[in-house]
């Protein structure tokens, strides 16, 4: 498999599983509050947790391990 064809079967994959996850929505009636802000801050906290795991990386290349520990604990 060539390498743009891998890239366009992981989009494929990562498309169909968000549309997938959008359909319950469309059969629910009314959602709570409750709900509602769990879903949220669920996704806040897997967007912030992306943010942060894809700067560890970049972060040793400049700095000390020291660094980056302190920098993502803080």
């Amino acid at each position: 498999m060539t390498e743009s064809l891998t890239v366009v079967a992981v989009a494929l994959v990562a498309g169909c599983a968000t549309g997938l996850s959008a359909l319950p929505t469309l059969y629910t009636e009314q959602v709570s509050h409750r709900v509602y802000d769990g879903a949220l801050g669920f996704a806040a906290g897997v967007m912030v947790g992306a943010a942060v795991f894809a700067l560890i990386v970049p972060g040793l290349e400049f700095g000390t391990p020291w660094e980056v520990v302190v920098t993502v604990t803080a």
